[in-house]
């Protein structure tokens, strides 16, 4: 019998398939086989316990499991191979004929990568227009004074507090991670907090403590002035341009300042393109998208955000689900939308990839693996808890959508 496959929805197929009888005998020898070699039989050395009397001592049930096992693994894999499906997780199997049967019916259900119908993406990508990444006078100058303020002398302030002041605070609020004593500074009057608060900073001592509502929120702050620093920048001119390393004069580090500044907006630029063509490419793509894919790329949107908020904010997650009123599954629900244009932009790029032979070599999956290993504080920590298979296989895939993106890039004008 033929194997009947059926393509069914969320882009599962379903294979319905028969094992004749003389067929089927066959994988319950090699069943018998495999099961003896775990056999311990005295005047028998294990794994070399002959065939009739393994079978004696082996029970039906375990016979007809095994073979049944071997015989589906056979044919799924016959199948998926014959017809270039790529599987998604694990297949669902249901034996349909009775236990007596001689023979051996089934049906498998799995999901597997969809079809993916493109538009005409090169055209796409060619009706795309590029902007000319410029710098202006005023990119430069805010730099500039960036550098200035970085290398500013403080002194201690005793009386109060004003615009332009660097400050030193701590503060805590039921609405912000449970009431946990946060600690923050900068320079005063810049836009750092809500609105309402700075300017009910302004005037206070260090030492002296204060209860401030934000303007617009139902928000309370208890507030502690730690300390007040009064701020001396330095001049910027040649002797300040020397000493922030090699730069014979201030006109020589804003040229590398410009220039610094005209490969970043550059890259942004970059994004800018790609982002649109692959938008553009997306919104003229047919393909079903599988919600497996979809559940995943939630759940590593979930996990990303737990790192974020445990290492950047520094708060437990418990709190930060408190502080926004919701439970992990309603951000998995939030997170819905944005994981299914990720999956469907992924299958937008594989395909796309396939479609123009788009390699990679073994050296570079090794280089992009060992910058990835070099962004850990201590790599050969990252070595042990990181498994080299998939780390190999995550960075093949980075290298693969790069290579494919600066493909559709070329095309913009």
């Amino acid at each position: 019998m033929k194997p009947e496959i059926k393509k069914i929805k969320d882009s599962q197929i379903e294979i319905t398939d028969q094992v004749s009888s003389e067929d089927f005998e066959k994988y319950k020898d090699q069943a018998i086989l495999f099961l003896s070699k775990d056999l311990d039989i005295k005047g028998f050395r294990r794994g070399a316990v002959p065939k009739d009397i393994a079978k004696n001592h082996l029970s039906q049930d375990k016979v007809l499991t095994e073979a049944r096992r071997l015989a589906i693994q056979k044919s799924y894999f016959n199948i998926l191979k014959e017809n270039n499906f790529d599987p998604l997780g694990e297949p669902e199997v249901e034996i349909l004929n009775t236990p007596n049967s001689s023979q051996l019916e089934f049906r498998i259900k799995v999901a597997v990568m969809p079809e993916v119908w493109l538009p005409d993406y090169k055209n796409i990508a060619s009706k795309v227009q590029r902007k000319k990444a410029e710098v202006q006078n005023d990119d430069v100058e805010k730099a500039l004074k960036y550098l200035q303020r970085s290398r500013a002398s403080f002194s201690l302030k005793e009386g109060a507090c004003q615009r332009g002041d660097f400050v030193e605070i701590e503060y805590s609020s039921p609405n912000v991670y449970g009431g946990k004593l946060i600690k923050d500074e900068f320079f005063l009057g810049e836009g750092k907090l809500l609105e309402g608060i700075e300017e009910s900073i302004e005037g206070m001592k260090a030492g002296e403590n204060k209860e401030i509502k934000a303007k617009g929120k139902d928000m309370v702050l208890k507030l502690r002035m730690l300390s007040v620093k009064k701020a001396v920048f330095p001049q910027v001119n040649d002797e300040f341009a020397k000493s922030l390393g090699s730069f014979e004069s201030l006109a020589n580090l804003e040229k590398n300042i410009r220039e610094g500044l005209s490969a970043e907006k550059e890259s942004e630029e970059s994004q800018r393109v790609r982002t649109k063509i692959l938008s553009e490419i997306s919104d003229q793509t047919k393909v079903e998208i599988p919600s497996i894919l979809v559940k995943e790329e939630q759940g590593r949107m979930l996990a990303s955000l737990k790192d974020r908020v445990k290492n950047v904010f520094g708060a437990e997650f418990e709190e930060y689900l408190k502080q926004v009123k919701k439970s992990e599954e309603d951000l998995l629900a939030d997170f819905s939308s944005s994981a299914n244009s990720r999956v469907k932009n992924f299958l937008i790029l594989r395909e796309i990839e396939k479609k123009e032979n788009i390699v990679i070599t073994q050296e570079e999956i090794n280089e992009e693996a060992n910058k990835i290993l070099k962004s850990y504080s201590s790599v050969g920590q990252a070595k042990k808890n990181i498994d080299e298979k998939a780390l190999k296989e995550y960075s093949a895939e980075i290298l693969k959508q790069e290579k494919t993106l600066a493909m559709l890039e070329s095309f913009a004008k």
